[in-house]
């Protein structure tokens, strides 16, 4: 099987198949130590703000956002924010009252002309460039209007449900833009600084690590290149199932799970990060607003009675 957890914009597990290396395990992480959590961690009832997000990518941030349902269960939401200045520096978007417009003049305009042009006397290259141009406009890549929101200082756009994790039942449900996708198993675990998120596969594990300290969210994974390269090494703390194109399956001892994560920026590699974004004033709780309104008032009563 070919990579499960690719390397998305979400970054949280990207159960998707791709053409890069993973890693599998015949068991989940850890085996039998650490309990299966079945409450999430109150640190991702937040949300999170990408790092160092690559180019070419839609104008803007990728943002997660997760939505408690209750201590088992939450939605995963994403959707992108940027500022009025970000939308003047890029010439194919425009921002008129509440939506966002994107147009590429350019490719729409090559588009334009190549269609006006006999068929039958297409080069090669005129012909692969008509068929990608022709489909990129069919899905409404090369033009569109999305609705924006002004919050927290930023416009947001583009929010997508992508994910339903309920550890009651061990049930990760993913989304596409058509809706629900697959249903996977998962097991959710906790070893040291990390909280891990075991998806079975066809047949093995595959894995997430998951971190949060310093208000930075963490996914990674276990280095596949790490392990091909250095085999010798690491035959020491696991045992090598098979080794093919692009899946390493292994076998690892709790016992042995520490040391491997003590080298961890060589064993693990990293999918993504996110900041945890700040909450202005403006979304001051209301509940503890009346609680320091009651507080007040109580003191000023007790001052009225000692100094009567």
């Amino acid at each position: 099987m070919k990579r499960l957890i690719s390397i998305l914009i979400f970054g949280i597990i990207g159960l998707l198949i791709s053409g890069c290396s993973s890693v599998e395990t015949t068991k989940p992480l850890p085996d039998k130590k650490g309990k299966i959590l079945r409450e999430l961690p109150t640190f991702l009832n937040n949300t999170f703000i990408i790092n160092n997000e690559e180019e070419n990518q839609l104008l803007g941030k990728d943002n997660l956002e997760f939505e408690f349902i209750n201590d088992h269960n939450c939605l995963v939401k994403s959707f992108k924010t940027f500022t009025k200045e970000e939308v003047d520096q890029h010439e194919y978007y425009n921002l008129t009252g509440a939506f966002l417009l994107f147009k590429n003049d350019t490719l729409v305009e090559e588009l334009t002309k190549l269609k006006k042009l006999d068929k039958s006397y297409l080069t090669y290259s005129q012909k692969t460039k008509l068929e990608t141009l022709t489909k990129a406009d069919e899905k409404g890549e090369l033009a569109w209007i999305k609705p924006v929101i002004f919050k927290e200082g930023l416009y947001q756009y583009d929010h997508k449900l992508i994910y339903n994790i309920n550890l009651e039942n061990n049930i990760l449900t993913s989304y596409n833009n058509s809706g629900k996708d697959k249903d996977l198993k998962i097991l959710f675990k906790k070893f040291k600084d990390y909280y891990i998120l075991n998806i079975i596969g066809e047949k093995n594990w595959f894995h997430v690590f998951i971190k949060f300290k310093d208000e930075l969210l963490t996914f990674e994974a276990i280095n596949p290149s790490t392990l091909k390269d250095n085999q010798a090494y690491y035959k020491s703390f696991l045992e090598f199932n098979s080794i093919e194109d692009y899946t390493v399956t292994v076998t690892i001892q709790d016992k042995n799970l520490l040391d491997l994560l003590k080298n961890e920026d060589a064993f693990l590699e990293e999918l993504s990060s996110y900041t945890k974004v700040n909450k202005t004033t403006n979304d001051f709780p209301y509940g503890r607003m009346l609680l320091i309104v009651i507080i007040v008032i109580a003191l000023g009563i007790f001052a009225y009675r000692k100094f009567k």
